[in-house]
């Protein structure tokens, strides 16, 4: 006597086979439908709830599937059906997870951004909120799309009926589009916003344009500007000058104490004699990766441009070209291509384990070497110390438990699931914490005013969303951004040696700060205090030259 047993079919073997065609439109909806809802909020708050506007929004929903299949099925054929679409899901769900929970734009800026990430900064984002959204939104529908098998003809009548297919689509979007296209350049010309969420088209454009600015180019043409740089001896005798330049990260100025902060996060800053606040600058980038080369070139914001079209010294360059001893302190993941010709060093690889762990370092390493490097300075110096300050999203990381004064605070790298006022603590937690170190250089500084003429700068690179308007972290495109990421904390303190160095006028100091300052202040200040003469030097953009006399 025999048995006779069956074999159950598989999952896939029980699915229906479906078109190539099917595919490709059911992923472009997928898409758009749900990795669209930043892009769908706006729309639904621009468009009235008539039945127009329900028309309208149906009309962009059809358009956008339209398009997109027409565009991934241009992308894809046989053999790269199958990755090509899995791609545009794993693609559109990691936009979508910054645009739908952080509300940043995924414009060109950004992706140099996240061009210049570090591992540390980008383990800080890989958080279970993200993971689940990943899985979710990429990884179901991409297992979906492995699996489902495939109804295919002869090739040529499966490119005879996708090239009907996708003609079909096109025609209807384009007719959807010319019937609807008063209401749509209306709302377009209102909410001129809405086309960076078109997800995922405006982050691949953003990053297609960064991969064609990083292809090789030609030499770029070598700009005058700077070389004609000169300096006077030292005076027999003089001290030596030593400028400190503390460059803030995350540090905006709605948080700070001395700009009017209802709490006092900046309590040593305050209690500094001669100190100068220039409590309205605004930043030249809401990202690192610009406002950084920006500040220190000489062209200032209206004429710098990330895509240069020749080769600028900046004023770094200036100041070693004139002999001024330049030294770069790192403890923020580089310098952002400015800093060539100074001695450069990153503190994160011997610093201290009481300082530092795998997520990186409290800016206090920093200091650690400053007193020997202030008591081996053989002539003018400037010395820059690039600070890892605000940084976010893990705030709490960025100082140490001893600072956690303003509580509870947030602890997570997942800010937006945060209380907003935890988030706020932890943040100015960070500016009480930076507070303390730049009071740490002001009294190495003043405890060597016998023997070196010393002043200390400090400004941020940018500043930070908080959750404000459903907005966190930065980056947003400069025309969009709130004064939360441009309007960033810059202050200066020179002893009194330099001052009377300088023939700095006490009085008018005091008197500077009031007026509205940007990082195009900061090239003409620095080449101002080390007395370069060169063209490339703006008497009227450096904030000192009017109380010099």
């Amino acid at each position: 006597m025999s048995t006779l047993t069956t074999t159950r079919p598989g999952l896939r073997q029980r699915l229906p086979a479906i078109s190539a065609n099917v595919l490709i439109v059911v992923v472009a909806a997928f898409i758009v439908l749900f990795d669209n809802n930043r892009f769908w909020s706006i729309a639904h708050g621009a468009i009235d709830s008539d039945l127009t506007g329900v028309i309208l929004q149906v009309s962009t929903a059809l358009i956008l599937i339209g398009a997109y299949s027409v565009l991934f099925s241009l992308l894809s054929w046989r053999p790269l059906l199958k990755p090509v679409l899995i791609f545009m899901l794993i693609f559109s769900a990691g936009s979508a997870y910054f645009i739908d929970q952080l509300h940043v734009i995924i414009n060109l800026d950004m992706v140099r951004n996240v061009a210049d990430t570090n591992t540390r900064e980008a383990t800080e984002l890989m958080t279970p909120s993200m993971a689940l959204y990943f899985l979710l939104r990429a990884g179901l529908p991409a297992v979906l799309v492995a699996i489902w098998p495939l109804r295919y003809s002869t090739a040529l009548r499966e490119l005879r009926t996708r090239f009907i297919v996708m003609s079909l689509l096109l025609v209807a979007a384009l007719a959807l589009l010319a019937s609807q296209y008063k209401n749509f350049s209306i709302v377009g010309r209102q909410n001129k916003e809405l086309g960076y969420f078109i997800n995922p088209f405006y982050p691949a454009k953003s990053f297609y344009k960064y991969a064609v600015e990083m292809m090789p180019h030609a030499p770029l043409p070598i700009s005058p500007l700077g070389r004609d740089a000169l300096r006077p001896a030292p005076a027999p005798g003089q001290h030596p000058q030593v400028v400190v330049l503390m460059l803030g990260e995350t540090a905006r100025a709605a948080n700070f104490g001395l700009d009017g902060y209802a709490r006092q996060t900046t309590p040593e800053l305050a209690a500094t004699p001669g100190l100068i606040n220039f409590r309205d600058t605004a930043s030249c980038g809401t990202a690192t990766a610009i406002s950084v080369p920006c500040m220190f070139s000489l062209l200032g914001k209206q004429h710098w441009s990330s895509e240069p079209k020749a080769q600028y010294l900046n004023v770094i360059d200036v100041l070693a070209n004139t002999g001024v001893k330049v030294h770069w302190r790192d403890n923020d993941g580089g310098c952002k291509g400015v800093c060539g010709s100074a001695e450069t060093v990153d503190v994160t690889k011997n610093g201290p384990a009481s300082l530092c762990d795998d997520l990186g370092c409290h800016d206090d390493v920093l200091v650690q070497d400053l007193p020997a490097l202030l008591d081996n300075v053989k002539g003018d110096t400037l010395i820059v110390l690039h600070l890892m300050g605000s940084h976010g999203p893990e705030y709490d990381h960025r100082y140490p438990p001893a600072f956690r004064h303003f509580t509870p605070a947030c602890r997570s790298a997942q800010v937006q699931d945060c209380p907003r006022d935890e988030i706020v603590n932890a943040y100015d937690n960070t500016i009480l914490y930076t507070d303390h170190v730049l009071g740490e250089v002001l009294g190495l500084l003043q405890q060597r005013s016998a023997s070196l003429d010393t002043a200390m700068i400090y400004l941020s690179d940018h500043g930070e969303s908080l959750g404000e308007n459903g907005v966190y972290l930065h980056g947003l495109p400069y025309a969009l951004a709130p004064a939360e990421q441009t309007h960033v904390p810059f202050v200066a303190w020179l002893s009194p040696t330099l001052e009377q160095r300088q023939k700095l006028q006490p009085a008018c100091l005091q008197k500077i700060g009031d007026a509205p300052r940007s990082h195009d202040n900061l090239a003409p200040m620095l080449l101002g205090l080390f007395g370069v003469d060169s063209k490339a030097y703006q008497a009227d953009l450096d904030p000192l030259s009017s109380c010099r006399g």
